[in-house]
């Protein structure tokens, strides 16, 4: 299976997240959040069909009720008995699920009409809690992973300079060239703003590349040397020795 479950989240490997709403959790699923993606994953088959149907596309199938622009839902499906409804949270990188039920069409209890009350109250989607706990999430895995991973993709792309190295850190993609300029290197780091969340955590990662030196060093960049930056994406650079 492709990705990393780290706390409430399944990270894949196309660089967004999959997390379960916290009202899904204790209403749904009878658990009181927070609690970690993997345990939820091996208990229920509806989390486990979200993590295998929704790694590689986000969204896309049936609706759940009419199309909502950027609130759409989206049907999950396990077997003949399990629904779900998810949502994706381009914002922020993040599909939702949203709703969990027996299907048992014509009875009271039926996924379907259940679903539909929650969208009409507008209780489906996330609420602040869960965006709370995404950003507290996010921090730790930022701060477990982020000098080991950047270490890494640095070295990879000293070791193949003038091409974009890209690689999962906390939790989106970051992209690092590194151009020979005479005798120094200039480093560039890409990241999207969605991504990073909290501004500050721009310094910390910037900091896992060069420890030591200092944030005003780095420079602003409006593209990588290989190509545009793509909407919402920022880049800085640094000389080195």
């Amino acid at each position: 299976m492709p990705g990393a479950c780290h706390k409430g989240s399944f990270v894949c490997d196309a660089g967004h997240e999959l997390r379960i709403t916290s009202r899904c959790l204790r209403a749904d699923l009878k658990y009181e959040p927070p609690r970690d993606f993997d345990q939820l994953a091996d208990a229920h088959e509806i989390v486990d069909a979200f993590r295998v149907k929704r790694d590689v596309y986000p969204d896309g199938g049936k609706t759940v009720g009419p199309a909502n622009g950027d609130l759409t839902l989206y049907r999950l499906a396990k077997g003949d008995d399990h629904r779900g409804a998810t949502w994706f949270d381009a914002r922020v990188g993040v599909v939702w699920l949203c709703a969990e039920r027996f299907h048992r069409s014509g009875t009271a209890n039926d996924a379907f009409p259940y679903f539909h009350a929650l969208i009409k109250s507008r209780q489906i989607w996330p609420t602040r809690e869960d965006y709370e706990w995404l950003e507290l999430d996010r921090a730790e895995r930022l701060a477990e992973r982020l000098p080991e991973a950047a270490q890494e993709l640095l070295a990879h792309a000293r070791a193949n300079p003038n091409q974009e190295h890209r690689a999962v850190i906390g939790q989106g993609q970051v992209g690092v060239v590194v151009e020979i300029v005479e005798t120094l290197e200039e480093t560039y780091v890409a990241f999207s703003v969605a991504s990073i969340g909290d501004p500050t955590r721009v310094i910390a990662l910037l900091a896992a590349f060069y420890p030591g030196r200092d944030f005003g060093e780095w420079q602003y960049r409006n593209r990588l040397p290989t190509r545009p930056l793509v909407p919402g994406e920022l880049c800085r650079s640094i000389f080195h020795a």
